[in-house]
């Protein structure tokens, strides 16, 4: 059952209920009332007739005369009934009487008041006590306008219920199909989006509502589907070119080698110059699959605490071990918490390893291997890490794209590489919910600010 349908079929149901129970409350009530109404006359006929007949010997003749107009004024089919102490029938207003046994008689003298019906007949038998005795006196009347009454408004009630459902029904389908129209525009603009215009976006609509909501979604989650597909399509252009170049060397060198005898020292410099080839293609091997992994593989990553002051100690070592003739690394210690626990993160720490260590090759690299300086504060909010060089420094324009993969500034051409290595760092690091950024004067050098959230215990 399509939405519409669904809703427009429990609007439906719902109203119908709560109108059923609104038209039948009334209708219970109005004969309720009908009925109790009713009772109260009888009653006074009751009154009315004891007081002809039992105290006409005491009462004024002008008090009498107003009590016979008022006893002449019956109800529809009015039976009254007089009985003496003996259960007898002293009196009857009309010849067709209602025979009541003595037990009906005897409960009216004991409860003083009965009310009770006969089918449509309601009677009210009441105990009178005279100067001639003491008698009970039954009043009993078909209330035919009330019924007729109670029935017409049955018969509008049942009418105006089932008008009801049908306008209910009908409006119902008008007010789904406008709920739903900025879901069908919502639909309409999607069927239309394929991967090859992935710029469209959904009508947000007034941008409050939950349909305003779901298309801002929807929104979001192109945006990322269309980043990651222009990422795919750099991915694959560069990555393609970077592996194509030195393969394409290794085969060249190869060939050349091979076109004809050669010496001993020709071999022994080719198959340098194909080793460095080969570890380009390693290296880059290497990032590429680390890129793969953070973007396809983020909840499957293993993770510890580690603590940041001894991870630098771990960055400065392995950068010693890899490049023995690189720069120094010099650690400074601006300030650490009293509370240890405010220096840990929980990460992988390898993939952080890597990210520090790429960050302080480039920074040895473009200053020409002079010193590196890493600084270290801890305050309130962040753990920050400064990794500061005395390289060729970035230019401004530059600035903005450092952390697109592949992306080689201007001025860094002429430095072996591949653009990988920050893009990997920028991302290992917003998996960790730390935040990189970079401060660069041309020619004067870099500092690479990392802003780890401090642990709160």
């Amino acid at each position: 059952m399509k939405i519409r349908n669904r809703l427009t079929f429990n609007y439906t149901v719902i109203v119908a209920i709560i109108l059923f129970i609104v038209l039948s409350s009334i209708y219970y009530f109005a004969s309720l009332y009908r009925k109790l109404d009713f009772y109260e006359h009888v009653k006074e006929r009751a009154l009315v007739a004891a007081t002809i007949y039992l105290e006409a010997d005491e009462l004024a003749q002008q008090a009498y005369e107003k009590y016979r107009v008022k006893y002449r004024e019956t109800l529809p089919e009015e039976i009254i009934q007089v009985y003496d102490k003996d259960n007898k029938n002293a009196f009857v207003a009309k010849s067709s009487a209602i025979t009541f046994s003595p037990e009906v008689i005897n409960e009216i003298r004991q409860k003083k008041e009965v009310k009770f019906s006969i089918g449509k007949r309601q009677v009210v038998g009441i105990f009178y006590i005279d100067n001639q005795g003491d008698f009970v006196i039954i009043a009993s009347a078909v209330d035919v306008s009330g019924y007729d009454k109670i029935f017409s408004l049955g018969i509008i009630m049942i009418l105006a219920y089932f008008i009801s459902l049908i306008i209910i029904f009908f409006s119902g389908r008008f007010f789904s199909k406008q709920a739903l129209e900025p879901i069908q525009a919502v639909v309409k603009k999607v069927r239309k989006i394929t991967a090859s215009n992935l710029h469209l976006r959904v009508p947000e609509g007034n941008g409050t509502d939950e349909i305003a909501t779901l298309a801002i979604t929807f929104n979001n989650m192109l945006e990322r589907l269309e980043f990651a597909f222009e990422m795919q399509k750099t991915f694959v252009s560069n990555s393609s070119h970077e592996l194509r170049t030195p393969i394409t060397s290794i085969i060249g060198n190869i060939e050349v080698l091979l076109s004809k005898e050669r010496s001993i020292e020709d071999y022994k410099n080719t198959l340098i110059n194909v080793l460095l080839e080969a570890r380009q293609i390693d290296e880059l091997t290497t990032d590429l699959l680390s890129l793969a992994e953070i973007d396809m593989n983020y909840a499957e990553i293993p993770s510890e605490e580690i603590r940041l002051d001894e991870l630098l100690y771990d960055v400065k070592e392995a950068y010693n071990n890899r490049f023995p003739l690189g720069s120094d690394i010099d650690i400074k210690f601006i300030y650490l918490p009293d509370e240890p626990k405010k220096l840990i993160v929980k990460a992988n720490r390898h993939l952080l390893l890597s990210a520090f260590l790429n960050i302080v090759k480039n920074a040895s690299k473009f200053s020409d291997n002079k010193s590196v300086m890493i600084s270290f504060e801890s305050t309130d909010e962040y753990n920050i890490i400064n990794i500061v060089d005395q390289g060729i420094g970035i230019l401004p324009e530059d600035l903005k794209q450092i952390f697109v993969p592949f992306f080689r500034a201007s001025n860094a051409r002429e430095y072996q590489g591949h653009g990988l290595g920050l893009s990997l760092a920028e991302r290992v690091f917003k998996l960790y919910s730390a935040s990189i950024k970079v401060v660069s004067s041309i020619g004067e050098g870099s500092n690479f600010i990392i802003k780890f959230p401090t642990n709160k215990f």
